[in-house]
């Protein structure tokens, strides 16, 4: 049996402190420096989506790891 999605769904963006929280999902198993500030980072990816951010920090990794 199959399902078909028909229309969109629309979402809201997250807020700073649900972008917060999905940072910290998404680097769960990253080794960071305990200085990180999610709160800092949240507050300056203002529109992004939960996957926009994802992308931004595979970003980030790659190019760390290219240093």
């Amino acid at each position: 049996m199959s399902h078909v999605l028909v229309g969109r769904l629309m979402v809201n963006l997250p807020d700073a402190p649900n972008r917060a929280k999905i940072l910290k999902v998404i680097l769960a198993k990253e080794e960071l420096s305990p200085d990180v500030d999610f709160d800092a980072i949240a507050s300056m990816t203002d529109g992004y989506s939960g996957s926009d951010l994802k992308v931004f920090i595979m970003l980030l990794i790659v190019e760390s790891n290219e240093t």
